[in-house]
């Protein structure tokens, strides 16, 4: 056993047996974002031996409050690409394998054997049914994990027959019942407690110690440093999946029908002098940009709103990145289907 392990293997609980199985063992681990992040570091840390990262996108500058894998200079850069490059430099002894691309219903279940556990550190709940239902289907356990704001939830799901998520999530949400780190914000510290429970099930299962949070999703309010434990059952139909179902679109991904450019601003204001514009950004967010006429109403705001839109004049939705607009887009959409809504393309920093 090499010496970095001593301090954990010296636990009762663990002990060198227990550290053999976390070299043996084989975790997949989707996202190297703001869980994914901090999952990596204790995963790699503690020499759990295989160690797969799904991940596909690109660090960008926001990420760098809650994802300590990366750096400022590495901006642009693919994530997976850097994970891998930190990973190994803080524990070389394991084996990495990077999995490159966007996790859908034609890869995950031939991914997801190659592994004993599956670790979701994803931000949207389309993945979240899909990796469940493979999860199911293949017959591993998932620890899972969420973060909102200053609040974060972590469950085991299907563990040995398990409740699935679906026992206690049956249905995706709407979009703006659903706001991601980009559109609700997040704090940093959020993403490391939340992960930090994640990596612990994880050693649980392996070790078979302690008590397994399956049936229990256990929500963390880090502003008023309260826990509370939520009990449920397994619906047996949840466990007879046996093929994969795409979430439809309108749930949880948002597509809209007509986009404006931002050099288009102008010009579409010209075209529609009675239309409405709406400035879904929060009131710091305005200080460098702001756009005439148009009426301000943060995301949060907009129920408080949407009775009083005209549904004769287009109605324009923009904010900073366009990620607050897509989910104003489908929500309205959903409310007031008679609406005629365009959004800004790429937000205004486009």
């Amino acid at each position: 056993m090499h010496k970095r392990y001593q301090r954990q293997a010296i636990l009762p609980q663990l002990g060198k047996e227990g550290q053999e199985k976390l070299r043996k063992a084989k975790v997949l681990v989707v996202g190297a974002g703001g869980l994914g992040s901090p999952i990596l570091t204790y995963l790699a840390a503690m020499g759990i031996g295989t160690i797969g990262i799904v991940e596909f996108d690109t660090i960008d500058i926001s990420n760098l409050n809650r994802q300590f894998l990366y750096k400022e200079r590495e901006v642009g850069q693919p994530k997976i690409t850097i994970a891998i490059e930190r990973l190994k430099e803080q524990n070389p002894h394991l084996c990495y394998v990077a999995h490159s691309f966007y996790l859908n219903e034609e890869n995950i279940l031939e991914l997801f054997p190659q592994y004993d556990i599956i670790v979701d550190g994803s931000d949207n709940f389309k993945t979240r049914y899909l990796i469940n239902d493979a999860c199911v289907i293949t017959k591993r356990p998932l620890v899972s994990g969420a973060i909102y704001q200053f609040q974060g939830q972590v469950s085991v799901f299907n563990y040995k027959g398990g409740p699935t998520y679906r026992c206690i999530f049956p249905e995706p949400p709407s979009a703006l019942e659903a706001p991601t780190c980009a559109t609700a914000g997040i704090i940093g510290a959020t993403a490391g407690l939340i992960a930090s429970y994640q990596v612990m099930e994880v050693v649980k299962i392996i070790g078979e110690m302690g008590n397994i949070l399956s049936g229990k999703l256990l929500v963390v309010d880090l502003l008023q440093m309260e826990h509370q434990t939520i009990q449920f059952k397994l619906q047996p139909v949840n466990q007879a999946i046996e093929q994969l179902t795409p979430i439809p679109d309108e749930y949880c991904e948002i597509k809209s029908e007509e986009k404006v450019a931002v050099n288009q601003i102008d010009h579409w204001q010209d075209l529609h002098p009675k239309g409405v514009m709406i400035d879904l950004r929060e009131d710091y967010e305005r200080e460098e940009h702001t756009i005439k006429d148009a009426q301000w109403c943060p995301l949060h705001e907009l129920p408080e709103i949407v009775n009083t839109l005209p549904e004769d004049q287009p109605i324009l939705l923009f904010c900073q990145n366009g990620i607050k607009s897509k989910t104003a887009y489908q929500w309205l959409k959903e409310k007031n289907d008679k609406l005629i809504l365009r959004e800004l393309e790429g937000g205004l920093e486009q």
